[in-house]
């Protein structure tokens, strides 16, 4: 996982500024020689470079998806709205959650009401993963955390074909052990069919 994130995360900037061979030290030193002018047209020439150089690899990464049929410029188009709704502070905060409800509901035929005007289409929110919940989920099946961050995903299933289920959990896990991650468990969950 972290050799993963370590190589997406990686930015040419945070390469450089820990190696002197470089040359940031002498460049710096005749930015100083040069004067403030000098200093802003150097500062844009390395903010256009990293430009490029995020440009590029963005073109592999896209290339790469493309080559492993995961990806289609074609397939490229608008969403129809979306909303943001944020704590500034940064802190966690339910409130913040019940705004983004309620920002939801505004947008009728995404999250709110689907075509046949009793159930949503499946839009819905992008929080951040509650550690501490998902901590204790875990410790409750019996499991011991392996460390780092616990990460979760949503699987929709076959409701009534069991087979079909297996197969698609089968094929789940595989993916997720093939990247190598570990997985503590299924979670079914709760939902109030009353609502």
């Amino acid at each position: 996982m972290s050799n993963h994130n370590n190589n997406l995360s990686s930015r040419p900037s945070e390469a450089r500024a820990g190696t002197q061979e470089t040359g940031l030290g002498a460049s710096t030193a005749s930015r100083n020689l040069l004067g403030p002018g000098s200093s802003l047209r150097a500062a844009r020439e390395d903010s256009a470079g990293e430009a490029e150089l995020e440009l590029a690899r963005y073109s592999e990464n896209a290339r790469k998806l493309e080559d492993a049929h995961a990806y289609s410029p074609d397939q490229e188009h608008d969403a129809c709205g979306v909303g943001l709704v944020a704590a500034i502070d940064g802190k966690p905060r339910r409130d913040v959650v019940l705004h983004a409800i309620e920002a939801l509901k505004c947008v009728w035929h995404r999250g709110a009401v689907d075509a046949d005007g009793k159930t949503g289409d499946g839009a819905g929110l992008h929080i951040q993963v509650p550690q501490d919940f998902f901590a204790d989920e875990v410790k409750a099946t019996g499991h011991e955390l392996e460390g780092g961050r616990i990460g979760i995903g949503m699987i929709f299933l076959p409701r009534t074909d069991y087979t079909a289920q297996e197969t698609c959990r089968t094929i789940v896990e595989a993916e997720i052990l093939r990247f190598g991650y570990y997985i503590y468990g299924w979670r079914q969950v709760p939902v109030d069919i009353s609502v």
